[in-house]
């Protein structure tokens, strides 16, 4: 699927009907600019406008996205190349998401571990910890609605992430001792576990209700 060969494609139809982009776009419901963004591969139908274009261009989706017209002895081969690449495209739109995901994890983890105790005042280090661990449990359980063997490493990663406060040092903010350290690395393990579980719970749930609803419907 490019936008370019798609967008040639529209023009050399829409000549080949005697519309111009005016024409087509009233057809639409949609403006000239529209079209005009199509036909340069600046833009892109929406995936609800491409029935509707193609019914007023005389040719099939399939046509539309390869950008081309096809033979009948070809669609079955074509429609799997388009299929193919849709699921590349989407598999790709995924895996930067995931990535997001995990970054965003990290850098809100670090601002709750290492931020919070500068606005924190003498004696709230017991509110500061309870914080700590609400946040790595909300935190986690966000992560655990993506797909991938990554977030796996998550409680890890928030245990990791809390040993430089062994070092840290803040002036309303008394330092963790060894112990301290070593308890509250494995308390915020925990933590993220069970928020990533539930996460994933969550997601399991909610794609069990979808698919009865589903099956309701039909």
């Amino acid at each position: 699927m490019n936008n370019n060969a798609t967008g040639t494609f529209i023009a050399q139809l829409r000549k080949e009907n005697n519309l111009t982009q005016k024409q087509l776009a009233e057809k639409l419901n949609v403006t000239d600019k529209a079209i005009s963004r199509w036909e340069t591969g600046k833009g892109y139908p929406d995936i609800l406008m491409l029935i509707p274009l193609c019914k007023v261009l005389g040719v099939s989706v399939n046509e539309l996205l390869t950008g081309e017209k096809i033979d009948k002895d070809k669609i079955i081969d074509n429609s799997n190349v388009v299929i193919v690449d849709t699921m590349k495209k989407s598999n790709n739109t995924i895996n930067t998401l995931y990535y997001v995901m995990i970054t965003v994890f990290v850098i809100v983890q670090l601002t709750v571990f290492y931020g919070v105790p500068l606005t924190a005042g003498s004696g709230d280090e017991m509110g500061i910890i309870f914080f700590y661990i609400l946040a790595t449990f909300v935190n986690s359980i966000s992560v655990g609605f993506i797909k991938g063997k990554l977030k796996l490493f998550i409680p890890v990663a928030a245990g990791i992430m809390f040993v430089p406060m062994g070092f840290a040092d803040y002036s309303d903010f008394a330092r963790f001792d060894s112990e301290e350290l070593a308890m509250y690395i494995l308390v915020f393990f925990v933590v993220s576990f069970f928020g990533l579980l539930f996460g994933m719970l969550i997601k399991l749930l909610i794609s069990f209700i979808r698919k009865l609803i589903e099956k309701i419907k039909a």
